[in-house]
């Protein structure tokens, strides 16, 4: 009986946690632990963690290569917390080193050709991109492998839950 009373409070908790805006990020590119999202206050800033769901093409390869799990975004991915890098009117140069906003560098944005497991991945087209009107870049410089702008570009500011907050998290 124990069991069973354990699972049914676990999983009370976890659908009000996500009621109450609660997500757990559990990949290296942010630290790993529970973030609030919370609605915006006004556009998204550079350096300022939102909650994301990644454009379909993305989702989709994401979610057929096992980098994303499933969730309630488009092509049943999963939202994703992430760093916004570039915003509108940035100039985002990318290149075969890495990324570059504004002219600085980003760290740690090197393109790689393969993933884990040696499957080839498609950077973004290299050259310089003007940051349009209704999207945003997110870059994470935490881990070299973080599935972000680097392979897909912009996402759309329509694909934005809101800013992530970190409630209790492993820096």
């Amino acid at each position: 009986m124990k069991p069973l009373l354990l699972a049914m409070l676990s999983s009370s908790l976890a659908v009000g946690g996500y009621s109450a805006g609660l997500r757990w990020n559990a990949t290296p590119s942010m630290p790993v632990g529970i973030w609030r999202v919370v609605p915006l206050q006004g556009p998204p800033a550079r350096h300022q963690a939102v909650a994301v769901c990644l454009p379909e093409a993305a989702a989709r390869l994401g979610r057929e290569r096992g980098y994303l799990d499933s969730g309630d975004c488009t092509g049943q991915a999963e939202t994703l917390i992430k760093p916004v890098a570039a915003i509108p009117g940035d100039q985002v140069s990318v290149s075969d080193d890495g990324i570059s906003i504004n002219g600085n560098p980003v760290a740690d944005s090197k393109p790689l050709p393969r993933d884990d497991i040696g499957r080839p991945l498609r950077s973004t087209e290299k050259g310089v991109h003007v940051v349009g009107t209704n999207e945003v870049w997110i870059i994470s410089s935490r881990d070299p492998r973080s599935y972000d702008s680097r392979y897909f570009g912009g996402v759309g500011l329509a694909g934005i839950r809101g800013a992530a907050m970190p409630v209790f998290v492993n820096k």
